[in-house]
């Protein structure tokens, strides 16, 4: 969760004078906040109910197929879509250096 709030803080951080919503680097990051924090909400919720079950096992935990399963999937799902959002923020900080270089003209 951590790191899907530093992500969202960089997005937010990225020079507003050099990148708009309609720069599509910035958009498709832009895009991508909600779908993070929806798989990042799914998998905190599913993996406080197994921690809240856990009481209920006593000496013998044991977690079933289908949770065992679910958490992965989740996982899974989660760090490819903070993946996905890492590129889009490294594209749209690439463009936006590049627009805070100077140009330098031969004349």
């Amino acid at each position: 969760m951590c790191e899907v709030t530093k992500l969202v803080v960089c997005i937010t951080e990225l020079p507003s004078t050099y990148l708009s919503h309609e720069v599509s680097a910035i958009s498709a990051a832009m895009d991508q906040v909600p779908v993070v924090v929806y798989w990042t909400i799914k998998t905190s919720v599913a993996c406080a109910r197994q921690i809240t079950n856990l009481p209920s096992f006593g000496h013998k935990i044991k977690i079933s197929q289908t949770d065992a399963w679910e958490l992965s999937a989740l996982a899974d799902k989660l760090k490819m879509t903070v993946e996905q959002l890492q590129k889009q923020i490294e594209i749209a900080t690439k463009m936006a250096a590049a627009a805070t270089l100077p140009t330098s003209r031969t004349e």
